[in-house]
Order: structure tokens, then C-alpha cells, then sequence
């Protein structure tokens, strides 16, 4: 079973190793997620650094999935619009799954808890490009 939690900045920055690897391992495999491969360790870091720094400024609200044994095994991230005829709207971003834990319902889980968060903050959610044969592989 997985659980989906919010990461604040101390849940964040306790999972960040996890995340790097997240991002690497997607990046690695394929994933369309703005980073080429191979992703080095510095890059990632310096990503996550500024979805950090974004989470402190509730500028973008990130989920993780945990397995069983408290592995984070993905994230999805929302990201409010900022302009001010748009704050109605935004953006999934970076719906990322580890590759060995791909095909089990995890990004279903982490798309129906953003997607009910949204609902909750009255947002519309802006489209999230996906490959056909991307979907069954999250």
C-alpha cells in the first residue's frame, strides 16, 4: 500500500536524498521531465533546492509517495498560477515514479490527491502532457 504525504520544508529537505534519486532515476529512464541525461548529482540537488525554496513560499505544493517499508517511490508537484488574471489555475508538474515501482497505481494515487487538492483550492488544473505509452507507465 502507498501513502501519499505533503512535504513541508523539514518533510522535504528529510527526503531530498530520495528525491534526487527520484529525479535522476526518471530522468534516467526516460521521463520528459526538463533534464537531460545523464542528470548529474549537483544538478538535481540544485533543483530541489529551489522547489524548497518554493514550498517555504507556498509558491508550489509537492506530494511523495512512500511504499511500505518508507522508500519515497514518487511526486507530483501543483504549481498556483502567478499571474493575476490566472489565479483560478495551475500546473501539475514533475508526475515522477521510481522505475521499479512503475505499473503499481502510484501515479494514479499521487494524481487523485493533487487533483482533489485542487478541487479543495478552487483551481483549475492547466493540461499535463503525457506520451500515450507514458500513462500506463506511471
Amino acid at each position: 500500500m502507498v501513502r501519499i504525504e505533503k512535504l513541508d520544508m523539514v518533510s522535504a529537505a528529510k527526503n531530498s536524498d530520495s528525491l534526487v534519486n527520484l529525479l535522476q532515476d526518471s530522468v534516467k529512464n526516460g521521463a520528459s521531465v526538463s533534464f537531460l541525461s545523464p542528470l548529474s548529482d549537483s544538478a538535481a540537488e540544485a533543483y530541489w533546492r529551489e522547489v524548497f525554496a518554493e514550498i517555504n513560499s507556498a509558491q508550489i505544493i509537492v506530494w511523495a509517495a512512500f511504499d511500505d517499508e518508507n522508500n519515497l517511490v514518487g511526486s507530483v508537484q501543483l504549481a498556483p498560477a502567478k499571474m493575476q488574471n490566472a489565479k483560478h489555475r495551475a500546473m501539475v508538474q514533475k508526475l515522477m515514479v521510481i522505475s521499479n515501482h512503475r505499473r503499481e497505481g502510484i501515479g494514479n494515487a499521487l494524481m487523485d490527491t493533487l487533483e482533489l487538492e485542487a478541487k479543495n483550492l478552487l483551481l483549475t488544473l492547466s493540461n499535463l502532457p503525457i506520451m500515450p505509452k507514458s500513462i500506463g507507465a506511471i
